[in-house]
Parts: structure tokens; C-alpha cells; sequence
């Protein structure tokens, strides 16, 4: 799911999160841009759990999933 930064797409994460009570919200940020700051006040705000990811491990993530 695409989350753009603003208000209504935030709203819309949450609304799909909260159709599905039984689901503890998880969100990760690879923090390499000030976008997160924002998303992450919101759902913090609505009690959901968000943590920082490793900009590396990221890296090393998508080299593992789209390495041809």
C-alpha cells in the first residue's frame, strides 16, 4: 500500500488498520528524508507502533529482493 505525506492518505492507512482490530500496527522508516516525521506523529498519536529502520539494511534488503 502507497502512502503519499499528507492528512488524507494517513487517514486512509488508519481507517484500513483499524477495519482489522486483531492486527497490532507496526510501521518502519528508512529515515533518509524528513517525510517521516510527520506520518509518525500521526500514527503514534492513534496508538500504533513505529520504528526506525537502518537506511543499510534497507539497502541491502532490495539488493537481496530485486538482484537480477
Amino acid at each position: 500500500m502507497k502512502v503519499t505525506n499528507d492528512l488524507i492518505d494517513y487517514k486512509r492507512l488508519l481507517d484500513v488498520a483499524s477495519s482489522k482490530p486483531y492486527l497490532k500496527i507496526c510501521v518502519g522508516f528508512e529515515p533518509t528524508a524528513g517525510y517521516h516525521r510527520n506520518i509518525t506523529y500521526c500514527l503514534v498519536q492513534q496508538r500504533a507502533e513505529c520504528r526506525l529502520l537502518s537506511s543499510l539494511s534497507c539497502v541491502r534488503a532490495r539488493e537481496m529482493l530485486y538482484k537480477t
